[in-house]
């Protein structure tokens, strides 16, 4: 049976995913950081080998106050997210990844798919990075960018 998980539960978007129309039929743990702070390894680990599929929702989004809570973005964004790609690639477990329109410098009038990479601010480059490690640890992976 496929079992999902839902990091980052508390947050904007992954508050709503268990919550939805039809998600209760779907077997699913959502967890917020207190449960499974990403930048935990042992606590990653712990959690991501009960399921079947993870969706990272998990992340620091405060884009102004990136760009003087630097380290905790870094930490977060990209070092969290690596630590999860890399316990998801050696357990083979898919993961889909949510991240952000902040990789692009917006300045585009056709849709970002085929821009090369961008950001203008610390948050689109944590953000960047944190897509390279899930490609790079994962061959069964999404990246979704938001906006």
């Amino acid at each position: 049976m496929t079992r999902l998980l839902i990091l980052g539960a508390q947050g904007q978007i992954g508050w709503h995913l268990p919550h939805g129309r039809g998600a209760r039929s779907i077997p699913h743990a959502a967890l917020r950081r207190a449960e499974c702070d990403i930048t935990n390894h042992v606590a990653v680990e712990r959690v991501v080998r009960a399921g079947s599929i993870v969706i990272n929702c998990a992340a620091y989004t405060s884009v102004d106050r990136a760009e003087t809570e630097v380290a905790l973005g870094y930490r977060v964004n990209t070092f969290g997210t690596q630590n999860l790609a890399t316990i998801c690639g050696t357990a083979g477990i898919p993961l889909v990844h949510l991240s952000t329109d902040h990789v692009f410098d917006g300045q585009s009038d056709r849709p970002a798919r085929d821009d090369p990479p961008r950001p203008l601010n610390v948050y689109g480059r944590t953000k960047l990075d944190d897509e390279v490690a899930v490609r790079m640890h994962l061959r069964s992976h999404i990246i979704q960018q938001t906006n």
